[in-house]
């Protein structure tokens, strides 16, 4: 995992519309 994508998602994450999209995000990424 890619720092900046770790720094993305813990921003983003602050986003419970955006929460979703970080999930599929981390499951394409694996």
């Amino acid at each position: 995992m890619a720092t900046s994508t770790k720094i993305k998602v813990l921003i983003i994450d602050d986003h419970p519309l955006f929460r979703q999209g970080i999930r599929w995000s981390l499951e394409d990424a694996t």
